[in-house]
């Protein structure tokens, strides 16, 4: 699985297209992990928007889900994904 996303990005680089994953990782599989890594951390929960399969192996991996303990991302009106509008 992780191979195909691998790929996946490796193609989105080459190609010049802007991914959530940092173009880095297409570098070598060692820093498409430490890539995949960061954003687990960091925007878990785009992460599982946009590479569920991905961020489900990494939730195994790491033993946690940081979308428990990381707020959603601020959007462009500065109101978090979870605000509630009336």
């Amino acid at each position: 699985m992780t191979s195909a996303e691998y790929k996946r990005l490796l193609g989105f680089a080459r190609r010049g297209e802007e991914t959530l994953l940092d173009h880095y990782g297409a570098t070598n599989p060692a820093e498409f992990f430490a890539v995949a890594t960061e954003c687990f951390f960091t925007q878990p929960h785009e992460l599982a928007a946009e590479h569920h399969e991905l961020f489900g192996v990494l939730t195994r991996l790491f033993g946690q889900d940081p979308r428990d303990w990381l707020p959603k991302s601020i959007n462009a009106t500065g109101s978090s994904d979870t605000d509630v509008v009336p």
